[in-house]
Parts: structure tokens; sequence; C-alpha cells
């Protein structure tokens, strides 16, 4: 085994000077994971065109407006225009030494066709997603490898770590398939990328495996008290550090030493496959069950996560900090569903209020649990995103975040007409929350003090920059939907305070 001198990976990371973003489950979704960086995180910023020759200044970014640059270059098929193909789409660092951790999921876009039908671009190929371009699982992984060499120069860094999903492309386990059945069709019909088809190209040593491992991965990073993973943490530092070493190590580069070595952890009951932290169900019955005044299933689940803790601390020689203060934020689990399909659950969220830029800012400390409405007494979102639970006694902050929000339009959810079969789109404000609010990107924010945010893109800033053409058309003939009659007001604070003055006027007549 390597020496601490020797290791290739740093798996924990103690310095109180960086502030941490965390998200996951991208999901070949690219503009959704670009929202997260550049207006939730605020890590990233479009470049200023510098070329006083080009009159169109291309470059220079409008928040209201979707990036058309970047457009132009995602339609670019690598097999026949990669010379001119941009890897940072014209984005730079602006972060410092922040470190964003994606907690796996970053590949694999298709769902069903029933699924993927709900968000189809115009024109083109019959049925072809709003969030498909050629080659776009190796364009998100260029892109994030660009931008991270460029925060290495500053202390910063994006971590990437592996999922289900790419461990699955990448072992290729024939069981499970996961190469065929989430990748998008077209792709598997077709030379991927230089001869090499989408089924093959994550496996070990082609290109797809080597953007993966380009500028690092690892299956578990811990930063300070917060500890990272895609499912679930069920073992010791040691081994994670074992399994970070190897993944990053060259001599290690053959398809059946990763079979070996990595096939063992292609299970549910291991860190990337297991759902047991995050799982919607289940965790809505705790809440229940502790509103109930019955605590003993969560207490139970909170107590098992501690002795997780204990596990992955082991002997205490690396992992210095003590149990209590350790935190977990897992991916894996796509906490939108609470939203769509158990709308009448109960689960915990941040409450949050409508601020005036493209973002949502956040209270911090305050933590709402109840069924996801739009309150507008309070003027606050109650629309599940990301999630937590296990709160840290006395204070307001838990042990246990969980960040895949389902953001990817791959995982675009409406009902349907049962006569017809047709979709069925919002058309009020409330459904638009529970369909598409519930899911819009976000980010979780660790600081330096300690302190721990969600932060969440505005619904007009999403619909803006994350295209779905069909609803757009649909929202454009319903007023209360319609963003593009007055592109700068907030139609959800246009709406809220509709509300405000009804009731400030029905107090006032009351006083009479």
């Amino acid at each position: 085994m390597m020496t601490s001198t020797q290791k290739i990976y740093k798996t924990n990371i103690i310095d109180p000077t960086i502030n941490v973003f965390s998200l996951s489950d991208i999901h070949g979704d690219i503009q959704s994971f670009i929202i997260s960086l550049r207006d939730c995180a605020k890590v990233i910023k479009k470049k200023i065109n510098s070329d006083s020759l080009n009159k169109q200044n291309k470059f220079n970014f409008n928040q209201n407006i979707y990036d058309e640059n970047m457009e132009e270059l995602l339609k670019l098929d690598l097999n026949k225009h990669e010379a001119i193909y941009v890897n940072n789409l014209n984005y730079e660092w602006c972060g410092g030494n922040t470190h964003v951790v994606i907690c796996g999921d970053m590949i694999d876009p298709f769902r069903s066709e029933q699924m993927n039908n709900n968000c189809l671009k115009p024109g083109g190929f019959a049925g072809l997603a709003c969030s498909y371009y050629p080659q776009i699982e190796l364009k998100i992984l260029m892109f994030i490898n660009s931008i991270n060499t460029e925060a290495s120069r500053f202390g910063g860094k994006i971590v990437k770590l592996l999922g289900n999903h790419e461990l699955s492309n990448i072992i290729n386990n024939p069981d499970i398939g996961y190469n065929k059945t989430f990748s998008y069709k077209l792709d598997q019909n077709m030379s991927y990328y230089k001869g090499i088809s989408r089924l093959e190209i994550f496996r070990v040593g082609n290109h797809g495996f080597n953007l993966l491992l380009e500028g690092g991965c690892g299956i578990l990073i811990k930063i300070n008290n917060t500890i990272f993973v895609h499912g679930d943490l069920v073992e010791s530092y040691d081994r994670y550090d074992y399994i970070n070493q190897f993944i990053n190590n060259p001599q290690n580069r053959t398809q059946n030493k990763w079979n070996l070595e990595l096939g063992k952890d292609m299970s549910e009951h291991k860190s990337l496959f297991s759902r047991k932290r995050g799982d919607n169900k289940l965790a809505n019955n705790r809440i229940k069950e502790k509103n109930a005044g019955d605590e003993t299933n969560q207490i139970s689940f909170c107590d098992n996560l501690v002795e997780s803790f204990k596990i992955f601390k082991g002997d205490g020689e690396v992992i210095t900090e003590f149990v209590n203060i350790l935190t977990l934020v897992v991916g894996h689990c796509p906490q939108y569903l609470n939203s769509i399909i158990d709308y009448n659950e109960q689960n915990e969220t941040y409450g949050t209020k409508i601020g005036e830029d493209n973002a949502i800012e956040v209270f911090g400390l305050d933590i709402y649990s109840g069924v996801p409405v739009y309150d507008r007494n309070d003027n606050r979102t109650k629309i599940f995103g990301i999630t937590m639970e296990c709160i840290i006694p006395p204070t307001n902050k838990n042990r246990l975040y969980r960040v895949d929000i389902g953001s990817s339009r791959g995982f675009d959810i409406y009902p349907t007409d049962r006569s017809t079969g047709n979709i069925i789109l919002p058309s009020t404000i409330e459904d638009e929350n529970r369909y598409l609010y519930s899911k819009t990107p976000q980010i979780l924010e660790i600081n330096t003090d300690g302190s721990i945010n969600i932060i969440k893109s505005k619904m007009r800033n999403t619909r803006i920059h994350l295209p779905r053409p069909n609803y757009e058309l649909h929202a454009r003939s319903i007023p209360e939907l319609d963003i593009h009659t007055n592109p700068i007001q907030d139609h959800y604070k246009q709406k809220y305070l509709k509300y405000k003055n009804k009731y400030l006027q029905l107090k006032k007549l009351n006083k009479i």
C-alpha cells in the first residue's frame, strides 16, 4: 500500500479557508450544471470578448437572454469540428479557492421515451431531447476539466466523484446494461467519437474514461468536517483512500484490473448504489412518525448514520474530528419526486425567499417541514429540492444532506391525459412549482464559518437558461406563466404581490 508521501489523490482535505459547494446527478444536462455554477454558486462567468474587431461582441453575456454562443458550440459534432470546439464554452473561473464537489452521475441522460418526449427541441431529428447535443456526455467532462484546470491556479477545484452510472459504464456489467439503457438511442446507432461507440466510450482506456480521470476522480472525498459520496457511507476511510489511489494510478489503467478491484463495488449495499440514506418514501415515513410523536425510526436511522461515521473514522489516525461534528452529503436519490409523485408526503427542506437577482437568497437556518406548497403569505417557496435529516443538537444543522434534485430535463415528469395519452403541461403557478420549480437548479453551500445554505435558481432564470421549447410555447398563452410580456418582472413576485395587496385590502375593510 502507498505511503502518505506517495499518494496520488487527496481524499482528506483540511483547509478552513475553503468555501465548498456541492451538487450531483447532472445526467448529461450541461445547461442545468452551468446555472448551478454561474447563477447559484457564482464561481464561473462568461468571458468578455476582447476582440475589438468583433462588433457583435458575442461573449457579452446578458442574464435575460439565453447563451446562444454556448448553443452554437454545443451543436458542433466533435468528429467533424473538434478543432474549433471550445472546451470551456467561453466561460472562466471566478471562484477563488472555492471547491465544487460533484457527487457522481455526470453521464447517462436518457430514461424512457415517454420522459424523453416531455422536453423536445423544435425541428431537427424527430424526438430530439432538449438536452441532446452530439457527444454531450464528453462535452460536460471537457467543460469540467477545462474549468478545473483554471480553478487550480487560484487554489480552487471541481471535484469529480464516481456515481453508479459512471462505474457501470466503465465496468459494463451486461446484467445491468447502463451504457445501453441510459444513453441516447441516437448515439448508439453511430460512431460516437473517432470510431468508438457510445457503448464502449467509457471503458478503461477509451476517451470517455480518460476524461473522467483527467485532473483526478474519486469515489469519496472529505473536506474539513463534510464527507461527500454518491450513495452511502459504508466503508472505512482507509478503504476509500485505497480505492481513490487505485483509481488515479496510471499503472492500473487496464479493464481487467478495474473489473477485479471496482467490480466488487457494484452492489446495492455499496457506496455508489445504496439508496438507504436518500430513499424518499422511507424518509417521508420517518418524518411523519416524528411529527406524530414517535421518533423511534428516525432516531434509529440517525444513530445508524453516526455508527457509519465511527466505521469511517476507524482508529482516528487520519480522521481526527469528533464523530458528532461530521456531516454527510449524498446524491443518487432524486428529491424532486417528493413534489411530483408524493405530493402530500412530508419531508424537510430549507425555507427560501425570493431575491431580486437571478438566484434565490436563503434564510439559511430556517428549516421547513411539511407538504410542498407555495405559501404566498410569508413569501417562501415550500418546494422540495435539496433535503436534510438528523439534526445535530443543540444546533440547527443536520448530519445528512441530499443534493440530487433531478434537475436534468431528461427527468421531466408530467401527468398524462388518460383518454388521449397526451402529457398535461402546467397551466398554473402551483402546477409549475410542483413539476418544474421543485427541480430547478440549486446547490448546497458550506461556508468557512460553518453555516450551510441552499441556493436555488429562480423559475424565470431557469426557464431562460434551461430551455423547454414546448413548455415555453404553452406558457406564452397563460398570463400568469408568461415571462416574455414583461421580461424584467419576476412573475412569481408579481403573483405574490397581487395576493398581498388583496390581503391588505381585506384587512383594511375589516378594520372599517
